[in-house]
């Protein structure tokens, strides 16, 4: 049940400098929809993963790029949280398989951006200084 802001005078709203999970930043009224919106994201395991890869990666570049380091807890215990918040918190167990498969590809993504981010940072560690400092 995630609302998405669609109504809104474009003149008014601006992105912040982020790839991803970027909300709109409004000055003024916003309208709303309160009907039920589908959205049929994947049409396929391949489609999805094709995202996953692209949204990891830039979820990842996004945290380096503003000085974050990553912690054992991030690839821990986020993941296994954020299992949990969706398939209990949020009820995906009542999903049946579908809960179960989505809110463990949804724990394996944290799982993936945190591990690129720990990638990004030791791979910067391991790079020759060039500066000749």
């Amino acid at each position: 049940h995630d609302y998405n802001l669609r109504l809104f005078r474009t003149a008014k709203g601006r992105y912040p400098k982020k790839r991803v999970h970027s909300s709109i930043k409004v000055q003024g009224d916003v309208g709303r929809i309160d009907e039920i919106m589908y959205h049929q994201t994947y049409n396929s395991f391949e489609e999805y993963f094709e995202t996953f890869h692209r949204f990891t990666t830039w979820s990842a570049l996004d945290m380096y790029e503003a000085g974050r380091k990553p912690r054992v807890r991030d690839v821990t215990l986020r993941p296994m949280f954020q299992f949990i918040k969706m398939y209990v918190l949020r009820r995906g167990f009542l999903d049946g398989q579908y809960g179960a498969v989505l809110c463990g590809l949804a724990a394996f993504s944290v799982f993936t951006k945190y591990g690129k981010l720990w990638h990004l940072t030791i791979s910067d560690a391991l790079r020759p200084d060039v500066s000749g400092e």
